[in-house]
This record gives structure tokens, C-alpha cells and sequence, in this order.
């Protein structure tokens, strides 16, 4: 959860606040209005703090509603369910190391990377090519696992053949042949450092990740849960104060026999 507006209703009518039934449903209104007002909030501060954020990152909050006829209404808004543990955006926001990536399971696996050991993409301007988000892409991921025989399926791992006919390919495609320099067994005096290189026809090397022995870690670049409290606390009193006159306006309208429709959280 980052934040939630949780409402004390007992605590109102002991003040002489009308009747339990109209404090109760203003206040689930309020409070899931509230989450919903917090979720463009957070959005933006995802795009000032990231760099061009995905529509999957951004979409990356879900609001729990109020129930009515709860006695202590209650409204959250958190991240959605992410497939395999940990939400990533958890990781921004609490400045923790990350969890291993598919590649580095992968090369375990097949026993090209140490259970300590983690890659760092290697920096721009040395031949890697990356996505429009700065991630190398999936393409490419897949031929360094085909090239260092860590497929699961081995019929998709390269052969001699198949790394001949990418080398004739069109400049657009990756033509080399991708090695693994690992740590155990690496001299201080070695030319190259630990890492995954791709050997060019012409015999030119490209580091496209650096092994390391530490999980790198991520800066607390993000503030979600202060950025939510700060807007809970400026739009919950404005949102109960609208729900409640609604409900008024809604109880007025049935004792004159006129009808309402019941307004929806948004």
C-alpha cells in the first residue's frame, strides 16, 4: 500500500455528527474519491522523476474502494499485483538493491554467471544499442543467451552456421558472436575485465555488461508515499465536505418524493 484514508465514524457521531448511515457512506465516498485524485498525482511524479516512464509503469497503481456499510471505512491506493514477487517501482522508491533479471537467472543456469555474481549494462557509446527506454533489447538478449549456450531449449542455442549467416546480415542486426570473460577465471593482468563481449567480424570487442560481485543497488529516486499523504491530507476534507452535502441533498429529495441517483466514487 502507499497510502489509505481510514475514517474513525464512531468517533463523529459520539460529536453528534447526524446519523451513523450518513457519516458512514460520506466518508467511504470521500475517501475512495480521494485515492482516485492521488493516482494522476503520483503519475506525474513518476514522469518528473523517471526518464520517459513506460504506459505500464504509469498505469502501475490500482485504488481499493470503501466498502458502504463498513463502520471504519477504509480506501487505499497501492500497486498492482506484479507477476514474480516484487513490484519494480518498490525498488525506486525505497533505494534497495534489485532483484536478479531473467539473463542473470538464465546464465546460472547454464554456469556462465556465480550465484553472487550480477551484470551492469556496459556504458553508452560503446556499440550497445538500447531501446528508446535504455534497456538493451529483447532481440539481443536472446542471441547472448543462444550464443553462450544458456537457452533452456538447446535446439535454440547457436551453432556455427547459424552465427555465420547473422554475420552477413544488415548492419541493423547483431553480427558478431557474443563471449563470456567470467571472474573465476580471471588474472589481475588479464586484457579484458569480467564481463559479456561481442566480437565483431572485424575483430573489434563491444563490453556489453560488466560482471560484478555485489546486487546493484537503486537510489530512492522516488517519494510515493509522502507525494499520496501530502495529497490525502489537502483533498480528503474537500471530498467529505461534497459527499455530505450530496447526501443531503439525496435525503432532502426523498422526503420531498423526488428522486437521485446515488453518485459514484470517481
Amino acid at each position: 500500500m502507499i497510502t489509505g484514508v481510514s475514517v474513525n465514524v464512531s468517533g463523529l457521531r459520539r460529536q453528534g455528527v447526524v446519523t451513523a448511515r450518513s457519516v458512514t457512506g460520506s466518508a467511504a465516498i470521500a475517501a475512495t474519491r480521494t485515492m482516485n485524485a492521488i493516482r494522476p498525482k503520483l503519475q506525474r511524479h513518476l514522469e518528473e522523476r523517471l526518464d520517459r516512464p513506460t504506459r505500464f509503469t504509469l498505469n502501475a497503481f490500482q485504488t481499493v474502494p470503501a466498502r458502504l456499510g463498513d463502520r471504519r471505512p477504509d480506501a487505499q491506493i497501492r500497486l498492482r499485483d506484479f507477476r514474480g514477487g516484487r513490484h519494480y517501482l518498490t525498488t525506486l522508491d525505497r533505494g534497495i538493491t534489485r532483484t536478479s533479471k531473467g539473463l542473470e537467472q538464465a546464465l546460472r543456469r547454464a554456469g556462465r554467471l556465480g550465484s553472487d555474481e550480477y551484470l551492469v549494462q556496459g556504458d553508452e557509446g560503446t556499440g550497445v544499442p538500447i531501446d528508446r527506454f535504455g534497456n538493451v533489447p529483447r532481440r539481443a538478449l536472446q542471441i547472448i543467451l543462444s550464443d553462450l549456450k544458456a537457452q533452456q531449449d538447446r535446439s535454440a542455442n547457436s551453432t556455427r552456421d547459424s552465427r555465420a549467416r547473422r554475420r552477413r546480415r544488415s548492419s541493423r542486426s547483431v553480427r558478431g558472436t557474443f563471449f563470456v570473460v567470467q571472474s573465476r577465471f580471471y588474472a589481475p593482468d588479464a586484457a579484458l575485465p569480467p564481463g559479456i563481449y561481442l566480437k565483431q567480424p572485424d575483430g573489434e570487442l563491444d563490453l556489453w555488461f560488466h560482471i560484478v560481485n555485489a546486487p546493484p543497488g537503486y537510489r530512492d529516486i522516488l517519494d510515493m508515499p509522502e507525494t499520496a499523504r501530502r495529497e490525502a491530507v489537502e483533498q480528503y476534507p474537500r471530498e467529505f465536505r461534497r459527499a455530505f452535502a450530496e447526501g443531503v441533498a439525496r435525503n432532502v429529495a426523498g422526503r420531498l418524493g423526488l428522486t437521485t441517483r446515488r453518485p459514484r466514487p470517481r
